[in-house]
């Protein structure tokens, strides 16, 4: 019976902890909505978000309190919905030069959040052209429509421009492979009736990802547009007319999350559509799937 009491007052505790604690709800620029909980709060106090793993990350300052929610004006760090809200201590002293202990906490925080990572993807890959035999002018064209899959590696560098927007800059190798069978021998350099095409790229990218979801930790949801430089490192193909370039560019649009692992590091994941401003009368796209392993600087 004692032991029933024990366990009766410990959950007791701790729905009391959770209905009290103050929470954020939304951040928007450096403004947060905060859930007060059963707390009132006052105007002008100051208090410090931690995070879910105990990692303070900002400093924020009560702006206006209606009923059981505040909205605070962030002063440091950057502040994320889900993180819960202690009191800042006072000064130790109204002379003291030092910072406080946790103004020294906040300040030992990444200043810009940026980050960097690898990724490995996949990608479903096709090409159409007009293709037409090695006489002089052809004797023989046909209509091709190649596809195929191929894979690449890379690495990236995320710096926050704002709170919503952020800058990735990514480079590596991307491949690039397709087939299409049923084709005339006579377009082919082996005679052979199956047409094929295998480049492999170092790419360059760079993109802006809109960040319209912010949940708990390091954990996002991104909208993302960007442009792709590739550099033709070597190329196969067995079709006759179909030359390719030194270099490609590709304009690509997709979304993807960052998901929280630890205080430190997380998963990207992402889906691509890259759209390749390729030569008259071809069409080339690929649709990419990518995920890896990113850590905070």
């Amino acid at each position: 019976m004692k032991k029933l009491k024990i366990l009766f007052l410990i959950i007791s505790f701790l729905f009391a902890t959770a209905a009290s604690a103050q929470t954020v709800l939304k951040v928007k620029g450096k403004a947060a909505l905060i859930d007060t909980g059963e707390t009132p709060l006052e105007v002008g106090s100051e208090y410090i978000t931690v995070n879910d793993v105990g990692r303070k990350t900002g400093l924020i300052r009560i702006k206006q309190v209606r009923g059981n929610k505040a909205v605070a004006d962030i002063e440091k760090g950057i502040v994320v919905v889900g993180e819960t809200l202690t009191p800042r201590p006072p000064p130790k002293s109204r002379f003291q030069d030092e910072p406080a202990e946790d103004d020294a906490d906040i300040r030992r925080q990444p200043k810009t959040q940026s980050a960097a990572g690898l990724i490995v993807g996949y990608s479903m890959d096709s090409i159409s052209f007009t293709a037409g035999s090695n006489q002089s002018p052809p004797a023989l064209t046909q209509a091709i429509a190649m596809s195929g899959n191929s894979y690449k590696i890379k690495g990236f560098y995320d710096y926050p421009w704002t709170d919503t927007f952020t800058w990735r800059f990514t480079g590596g190798l991307d491949g690039f492979n397709a087939t299409s069978s049923g084709v005339s021998p006579l377009i082919t350099s082996n005679s052979s009736t199956t047409a094929s095409l295998s480049a492999t790229y170092i790419a360059l990218e760079g993109s802006i990802m809109w960040n319209f979801y912010r949940g708990k930790g390091l954990t996002k949801v991104y909208g993302e547009l960007g442009y792709s430089f590739q550099y033709n490192s070597s190329t196969s193909s067995n079709v006759y007319s179909l030359v390719a370039p030194s270099y490609a560019n590709a304009l690509f649009v997709g979304g993807g999350s960052n998901i929280t692992m630890s205080k430190d590091t997380f998963i990207p994941v992402f889906l691509h559509y890259d759209y390749y401003l390729a030569g008259s009368g071809i069409t080339q796209n690929s649709i990419n799937f990518a995920a890896g392993y990113g850590w905070m600087l």
